[in-house]
Order: C-alpha cells, then structure tokens, then sequence
C-alpha cells in the first residue's frame, strides 16, 4: 500500500501516467516486468514482461543454463530478440499465456505449441528437465523473542520500524 500511494503521488507529480519504459521505471514500486507490461499493453510499445512462465518459454525454447535469480538479465536480454512491433501488447500476453497454459512447469504440453519446431528443448527431447532446479540450503532455524510490558494504564507496544520486513507494524 506505502509503495501504491508513493507511485501515483509521483505520477501526480509528473502530471500524468508514464507512456515510456525509461518513464515508467522511475515511478516508485513499478519494476522492470509491471514496466514492460505497462508499456506493451497499454501503450503498444515493443517490449517483453518477463515474468516466470515467460522465463520457462526461453529456458526451453533456446536451453538458457542461467540460474536464477541471477540471470534475470539474460533473460531479459533473450526476451529483447522476441520484440514484436506489430502487436506488441497482443504479442506479451500470448507469450504469458504461452507459459502459463501449454509450457508449464510440469509436463509441457509441446504437441500444442506453436514454436515446437524452433524450440531446442523440443528437439533434444528435453523440455519437460527445464528449467533445472538448483538444491535448496537448508532453511535456518530462527528464534524470536517477544517482550510484554503491562501495568496499570495498559500494554506498551512499539512499533516496527517503517522500512523492512512488515514495516510499521
């Protein structure tokens, strides 16, 4: 909500809503996938939102070894090659939809997919292993300690501080 009411006072401040990628990242809470996605369906600007299921299309359609979250830009470097301009904003939601519906993360379903001849992950026979999982560390054991402080006019309380993990709570 704090980013939400930060955001539109600065596009208030700018005297109206972004119509460019560079514009839209600047406004406080809107990051590179609202971003692209912004600016590809609403303003039919030649850009690709990246987003998990669009990530799994490029794993399979060119076996992209980058882990995440690190190889968020080689993804987004990937995604660039695919900006169409004739329909930008029809062509990221099919993309999305592509994703989310037929190459999901279990059991894609290639026989369905548009682009199987031109995916490598088809053609090897490999598209149902990716994207690899990397092993997960173990989870740290964490303990907090909470403190009550009454008397006779009422329970102390403090705040959290504004900025962190539910800030202002």
């Amino acid at each position: 909500a704090r980013n939400l009411h930060a955001g539109a006072k600065g596009v208030a401040s700018l005297g109206g809503f972004p119509t460019s990628l560079a514009d839209l990242l600047m406004v406080k809470g809107i990051g590179p996938y609202t971003a692209a996605a912004v600016a590809a369906i609403a303003f039919d600007l030649p850009h690709v939102p990246v987003d998990g299921n669009v990530e799994r299309v490029l794993l399979r359609l060119w076996l992209i070894e980058a882990a995440l979250p690190a190889g968020k830009p080689v993804f987004r470097d990937a995604a660039a090659k695919l900006e169409d301009t004739h329909r930008p904003g029809d062509f990221a939601q099919a993309l999305m939809d592509l994703g989310a519906t037929i190459c999901t993360p279990r059991n894609p379903s290639c026989g369905l997919c548009p682009w199987s001849e031109s995916c490598a992950g088809f053609a090897q026979g490999v598209a149902a292993d990716y994207p690899k999982k990397k092993a997960k560390k173990p989870k740290p054991v964490r303990y907090g300690v909470a403190f009550v402080h009454q008397d006779p006019g009422g329970i102390l309380v403090r705040r959290r501080p504004n900025e962190g993990l539910l800030g202002g709570v």
